[in-house]
């Protein structure tokens, strides 16, 4: 899910053609992320709400958060309102000290 996902958002940045890029990030923002998420949510409150497998931090669940943040750097932050759950997670990985520490001290890329 997050691969297909992945490679909507990819589709978007590297679209050359400024009115099929607008056409596509507005497809990306409307259709295809809030369906994932949706999707998302439901497998994570299937699982607990607290992880996406098992019942302790995996990296399924740092992956969600990397790819997230990803898209809130580079097409603004997705819509989570309907998304109790994902946001829980995305706060308990944020919060993590090793992340913290990380994401100050992490270089400045492009990517």
């Amino acid at each position: 899910a997050i691969n297909d996902l992945r490679n909507s958002v990819v589709a978007v940045l590297y679209e050359k053609d400024e009115e099929k890029k607008a056409e596509l990030k507005k497809k990306v923002q409307t259709e295809t992320m809030p369906n994932g998420l949706r999707m998302m949510e439901t497998l994570l409150t299937s699982k607990g709400g607290n992880h996406f497998a098992g019942n302790q931090l995996t990296w399924a669940d740092i992956a969600v958060y990397n790819f997230l943040e990803m898209v809130k750097e580079r097409m603004g932050e997705p819509e989570l309102d309907n998304c109790p759950n994902i946001n829980k997670l995305l706060e308990t990985v944020q919060n993590l000290p090793n992340i913290k520490k990380w994401e100050a001290a992490r270089p400045e890329t492009p990517y």
